[in-house]
């Protein structure tokens, strides 16, 4: 029978010595893996911490996140709003650029149009005066040629004036039977100047004359004048019927002094065959002047009608006048838009118009001096009856 070992032999005893070892081994380990357990536990511990943390934050996080979400949407939705006005805004815009670029081409049209009749009515309007001066011009000459023969007639009738009162003193100074004879003659001469028309109706010379400076005056005066010269016109014309006042008084006074101016003269009978062929010729030429006269009557009213017709197409000088008025005005807007309306139109060419139509004025006026002159002297036809009764 074997004997238990002792315990000092168990404790000596190598397996006992290993199973030692492989105990505390084990225990180590098992104190190695409490601590690790410990600090696994306190790690955990601290990571539950941090998710806590991290938990609350990501909260934090997701309510930003979905106030900003919010946001977001309420800013796409401006967004869109936004855009759709923008392009309704575009949209627009282009609508109203289409439109003022074909409002700028029809304004671009009318206006060339408008610069076409008007450079078309200019040229029209200087042709017209052009044909207004001639005609003029031609009364004028033909007024003149009237005045010289009218100034021979005249000289006639003086001279037929003198021969008369020497005829007369003879016949009251003798009763002879010579002088009967040349009374005879004279009574049969002075009928013959009676009878002839040697003078014109004063009255309807009259009526034609101021016929024609009204037609004259209110046609070239309406179409050539704007309104301002009218005045100064009015004016000269009023100095001129001054004159011609001035020269009927001069001619009235001057009328006794061709009856006593062939007083002291003499008389044969070649004065009064003389007298007669004088009283004859002057028959046929006033015959041949006053068909003369009544053919410029009718030029001259041929003239009226034409300026009539022409006043009515002649517009542009009232657009002239209100360009020089918007031009005179203080307001600068107003201004430029006359300076422009003057360089669209070649308002510079006006100036040139406005001398022609002041000399045609001066070329009537002067046909009004001549005419009424030659009324004058018309009225100095009526001398040889008066002097004869």
């Amino acid at each position: 029978m074997k004997q238990m070992p002792t315990t000092q032999e168990w404790e000596n005893d190598p397996r006992t010595i290993e199973l030692r070892k492989q105990l505390n081994d084990a225990l180590d380990r098992e104190r190695n893996s409490q601590h690790k357990l410990q600090k696994t536990a306190d790690e955990l511990l601290d990571a539950r911490s941090e998710i806590d943390v991290k938990n609350a934050k990501n909260e934090r996080l997701e309510k930003r996140l979905k106030n900003a979400n919010d946001e977001l949407a309420s800013l796409r939705e401006q967004l869109d709003q936004s855009m759709d006005h923008r392009e309704t805004l575009e949209r627009q815009q282009f609508e109203l650029n289409l439109k003022e670029s074909r409002k700028r081409t029809e304004l671009q049209r009318e206006l060339e149009a408008k610069e076409d009749e008007m450079e078309e009515m200019r040229i029209q309007f200087q042709r017209k005066i052009r044909n207004l001066e001639s005609t003029l011009d031609d009364a004028q000459l033909e007024i003149s040629s009237l005045l010289k023969q009218k100034k021979a007639a005249w000289q006639r009738n003086s001279q037929s004036v003198s021969m008369n009162g020497s005829l007369l003193d003879l016949a009251q100074n003798s009763n002879s039977p010579e002088n009967r004879t040349l009374k005879g003659k004279l009574a049969r001469a002075m009928a013959l100047i009676q009878s002839s028309k040697i003078h014109f109706d004063k009255d309807s010379f009259e009526e034609n004359s101021r016929n024609l400076k009204n037609n004259l005056g209110s046609s070239v005066f309406s179409s050539v004048c704007g309104g301002s010269e009218s005045g100064d016109l009015e004016d000269v014309l009023m100095e001129e019927e001054g004159k011609e006042v001035e020269k009927e008084e001069n001619v009235s006074i001057s009328q006794p002094k061709l009856e006593d101016g062939g007083v002291g003269e003499c008389a044969s009978r070649e004065t009064i065959t003389s007298l007669l062929a004088a009283i004859e010729k002057e028959q046929q030429f006033d015959g041949a002047n006053s068909d003369t006269i009544e053919g410029s009557s009718c030029g001259t009213e041929e003239i009226t009608m034409t300026s009539k017709n022409e006043g009515i197409e002649i517009q542009n000088e009232s657009e002239i006048s209100r360009v020089k008025k918007c031009y005179r005005s203080h307001d600068v807007s107003t201004k430029l838009e006359a300076i422009d309306w003057a360089k669209k139109n070649s308002i510079h060419s006006a100036s040139r118009k406005f001398d022609v139509d002041r000399k045609i004025i001066r070329n009537w006026m002067n046909s009004e001096k001549e005419l009424e002159q030659l009324e004058q002297q018309n009225s100095l036809t009526d001398l040889p009856v008066q002097i004869l009764n």
